[in-house]
C-alpha cells in the first residue's frame, strides 16, 4: 500500500508518521506548519490512502482525486468545531467537553464522512496547551485504530455523528482571541 502522511509539527505528529512506517508500508512523509510553502512535492503524489494528522494543510481537488482509496483527516475537535481554533472556542464558550473527529476528507473543509469521534472531560484548571495535548493522544488513538483497519483490509467504520456549525477560519480566530 503507498501513503501520503502530513502531519502539523508538534511531537505528537511524529508520533503518528512513527507508527505508519514501522508498518512496512510505502510513505511520503510531510511535516508542515502554518505559514511554510505549499509542499508542490506532493501535487503530483498518487496512491492508496492520504493520512492528514492534525496538519493545517489545505489540499487541492487534485490531489484528492489521485487517492485510490481513503483520504482521512484526524480533526483535533469535535463536529462542532470545524476549521481551526476549537480549543480556544470551547474554553472561552465554558464547554464542559471536547474530543477528536476522524474523518474521510472531501473537498469542502471538515465536511466529510466521520468515522470516529471520542469526546472526554474538559477540566476546571484546562489551558490551550493542556486541552491541546489531551486531543492529540485522542487523535493519536483514533489514528492507531484506523491503521489497524487498513492494514487489516477491514472496512472503517462509521460514526453516528454529522458536522455542525460554521467554518472556523484563521482570521475569525485571530479576530476573537483580539476581543478576549
Amino acid at each position: 500500500m503507498k501513503f501520503l502522511y502530513l502531519g502539523g509539527r508538534s511531537p505528537w505528529c511524529a508520533r503518528a508518521l512513527e507508527a505508519l512506517l514501522a508498518t512496512g508500508q510505502d510513505v511520503t512523509s510531510v511535516f508542515w506548519g502554518y505559514g511554510d510553502p505549499k509542499p508542490q512535492k506532493i501535487e503530483d503524489w498518487e496512491g492508496d490512502y492520504i493520512l492528514s494528522f492534525k496538519s493545517p494543510l489545505i489540499l487541492s481537488q487534485n490531489l484528492l482525486s489521485n487517492v485510490r482509496r481513503h483520504a482521512i483527516n484526524f480533526h483535533p475537535s469535535l463536529p462542532c468545531y470545524r476549521g481551526i481554533g476549537g480549543y480556544n472556542y470551547a474554553l472561552a464558550e465554558g464547554k464542559a467537553e471536547y474530543g477528536a473527529t476522524c474523518h474521510h476528507m472531501s473537498p469542502t473543509i471538515d465536511a466529510g464522512r466521520i468515522i470516529f469521534v471520542d469526546t472526554f472531560a474538559i477540566s476546571a484548571d484546562e489551558t490551550i496547551e493542556s486541552l491541546t495535548d489531551k486531543t492529540a493522544e485522542y487523535c493519536l488513538h483514533q489514528f492507531h485504530q484506523v491503521l489497524a483497519h487498513l492494514i487489516a483490509g477491514k472496512k472503517l467504520p462509521l460514526a453516528d455523528a454529522e458536522w455542525t456549525g460554521p467554518l472556523f477560519t484563521r482570521q475569525g480566530l485571530t479576530l476573537a482571541i483580539a476581543e478576549e
